[in-house]
């Protein structure tokens, strides 16, 4: 399967560093993006956009959204677009939903209208926090290491349930909610994968997927019933895995990035389309055709790799130590996002499915979309 690689991403410096980044569901059709961001003295949430006439990557100063600088830096953010209740509002009339950001030190905020934000110091020190995708109402916060996860409900204040693993995670530890079931949550701790209820307190430590190398990310898809979830680890592979299936062997596995796979996500309406974020500078989209809604006419050309390991590398190339035959599949597109500099989160839009975000750790954000072939290919 040949490749392309996009020279035409936009780019825009939003701070010294930055640390995590989510799409903003709004009224106005606009593919919104929050990215945490700050320097050694303060951080900040600050919101970008595309604007309508130069159709340029810009910056929505009114809605920037600032942190306590004794709260460290923002370890992850979060939107969610449910309840009308809960917008915020900028200047132009744009209804942006709520957002969330915690801190690595535990701090958690939640920015509602003015005079409603809720402030409150967590249990441990967390790596990510996700909105249930139904009403926005509990707030999913993820402790570092993947010890524990808490099913926090803001609104009234109270934890709603809990999950504990078990032992010490050596791994920042990312999530996401299920899109088919609405109390199913599934978070990385080290080489493992937990799918857990966040109805019940529980503290059953069997994971559903397990592999020696570290995962960096998971997320469910978005249909299929919640059938497949994908996953970023840190032996530079994206994973898709059937969950139906326990025989610990993923569906496929997309080999292309040349370091640790930092963020990997199904497309939110197309799910042949994969995005994936490295350590190696780019993002790139993967096609994967068992879970789309058009046969894959390049399945034809996939092949059997091998992936030799050298154990001692700090490159950390496939960190299971050994050689593997994989069932790999050519990326269809890449964005070199960071010349020098790691990217660490990425996200689709979510009003807009061709188009994705990255941010570098030296503060570039880029958007870019998915190539016109392919959504050519999609559609007709």
């Amino acid at each position: 399967m040949s490749s392309s690689s996009s020279s035409s991403a936009q780019r825009i410096v939003c701070g010294d560093e930055a640390y995590a980044i989510c799409s903003v569901p709004n009224g106005l059709n606009e593919s919104l993006f929050a990215v945490a961001c700050g320097s050694s003295s303060s951080s900040n949430v600050k919101i970008f956009y595309v604007d309508a006439q130069t159709h340029r990557l810009k910056e929505k100063t009114e809605l920037m959204r600032s942190i306590p600088s004794s709260s460290g830096k923002i370890a992850d953010v979060d939107c969610c677009g449910k309840g009308p209740g809960h917008d915020l509002e900028s200047d132009d009339g744009a209804n942006i939903s709520i957002m969330a950001a915690c801190t690595r030190e535990g701090d958690v905020s939640v920015f509602q209208k003015e005079g409603k934000n809720v402030s409150k110091k967590g249990k441990g020190q967390y790596s990510s926090c996700k909105f249930d995708p139904n009403d926005g109402r509990v707030l999913a916060m993820v402790t570092i290491g993947g010890d524990s996860v808490c099913f926090y409900d803001h609104e009234n204040d109270k934890e709603v349930g809990s999950f504990i693993t078990g032992g010490s995670g050596k791994k920042n530890s990312k999530g996401d909610w299920s899109k088919a079931n609405r109390n199913e949550f599934t978070f990385t701790k080290d080489g493992n994968v937990f799918v857990v209820d966040s109805r019940v307190n529980s503290s059953n430590s069997k994971p559903m997927v397990s592999q020696t190398s570290s995962f960096r990310d998971v997320a469910f898809s978005a249909n299929e019933e919640g059938r497949y979830i994908i996953t970023a680890s840190e032996d530079w592979l994206v994973k898709t895995w059937d969950m139906r299936k326990n025989d610990g062997t993923p569906v496929k596995c997309f080999a292309g990035h040349k370091g640790s796979v930092t963020k990997a996500r199904f497309n939110p309406v197309y799910e042949s389309i994969c995005l994936s974020s490295s350590l190696d500078g780019t993002a790139k989209l993967w096609r994967d055709s068992d879970l789309g809604r058009l046969p894959d006419d390049d399945d034809s050309g996939r092949r059997s790799k091998k992936a030799n390991v050298d154990e001692n590398s700090n490159n950390n190339n496939n960190s299971e130590g050994i050689s593997l035959e994989l069932t790999t599949y050519g990326n269809l597109h890449t964005t070199p996002i960071g010349s020098f500099s790691p990217v660490v989160d990425a996200c689709w839009s979510s009003n807009d499915p061709w188009v994705f975000s990255a941010i570098t750790m030296d503060g570039t954000v880029a958007l870019d979309v998915v190539p016109r072939s392919e959504k050519y290919r999609i559609l007709l």
